[in-house]
């Protein structure tokens, strides 16, 4: 179920609110009297422990802190206010309202009822391109665009309560879940296999890897747990997904897997003619000697076998 809108309602309204849903309603003073309600109509509730749009279980406790009506003065403005920006909610459902489009360098950042959120572990693929241009920045946009439109109804978990980053899920028309069971099929996702949208803090992808002697193009996405339950749920079903995008070459990671591979081949090459440079001239001394023809000239003045 989804946590209510307590903030506003009278103590017997938001009770019945909670009995219907099966959840334990508890009441506490806002004031510092600590008073006990004996005539709860004369009550409403100024704040919630609970976020609305926070899922919930049957039997779950919420605890509410109310005054009296001729108390108030801003504290349910204040609690509206903070619902409508989903503040410290972790998990809430809401309408996709923009996009940040002026940061060209990754625009990641989706309004959802005018809250930032940053999509969590993926970028544009451009700025991590061999190559990057504007064309591909512009193109993911336009994946985002598409996969979340302004006003699609969205679920969204945020990664931690100290930064603005989540995940994104579309709901199905009048559900508060995604028709597919979280943390499977979020945008996050969606948008790595659209090509444009790279993983961003896991390992592997496009670049060189290796030592010296065996560089790599391309190595397959992984990723570490982290301590963070939400990222480590998301993560692998990421790098799947971008692992597939890069397999098959699609769109702009495509071109990006190309470009870091010719760069790779093209190390590898140069590699290649210098050992043989250097074999060449090892051979060509080790015949002189043999032969006889080695001169070494000490000072440079064209005078061999000087000390």
């Amino acid at each position: 179920m989804v946590i209510p809108q307590f903030v506003g309602m009278t103590l017997p309204d938001a009770q019945k609110a909670g009995e219907d849903l099966g959840l334990r309603i508890y009441e506490d003073d806002a004031s510092e009297e600590d008073r006990s309600v004996w005539i709860a109509s004369n009550w409403v509730v100024v704040a919630q422990e609970k976020p609305p749009g926070t899922f919930a279980q049957e039997g779950d406790q919420v605890f509410l802190r109310i005054l009296k009506h001729d108390e108030v003065t801003t504290e349910i403005a204040d609690g509206r206010r903070n619902e409508l920006l989903h503040t410290n909610e972790r998990l809430f459902t809401g309408v996709v309202t923009g996009y940040r489009e002026e940061d060209q360098q990754g625009p990641s950042t989706v309004y959802i009822d005018d809250r930032q959120v940053e999509l969590d572990l993926v970028t544009p693929v451009a700025p991590l391109c061999a190559d990057p241009s504007s064309t591909e920045i512009v193109e993911a946009l336009g994946a985002l665009k598409t996969t979340l439109r302004i006003g699609q109804r969205v679920l969204v978990v945020m990664s931690d309560p100290d930064t603005d980053d989540g995940f994104v899920h579309v709901l199905p028309d009048g559900a508060n879940e995604p028709g597919v069971a979280r943390p499977a099929d979020s945008a996050n996702e969606q948008l790595l296999r659209t090509g444009w949208w790279v993983p961003e803090g896991l390992s592997g992808g496009p670049g060189l890897y290796g030592d010296y002697n065996a560089p790599a193009s391309y190595e397959p996405y992984s990723y570490e747990a982290s301590g963070n339950s939400v990222r480590d749920d998301y993560a692998p079903l990421l790098a799947a997904a971008a692992e597939e995008t890069a397999a098959n070459y699609v769109t702009g990671a495509g071109d990006c897997r190309r470009a870091a591979e010719a760069e790779a081949e093209e190390w590898r090459r140069r590699a290649v003619d210098s050992a043989e440079s250097v074999e060449r001239f090892r051979r060509e001394q080790e015949q002189r000697r043999t032969q006889g023809t080695y001169c070494r000239d000490g000072d440079g003045d064209g005078i061999c076998h000087e000390g």
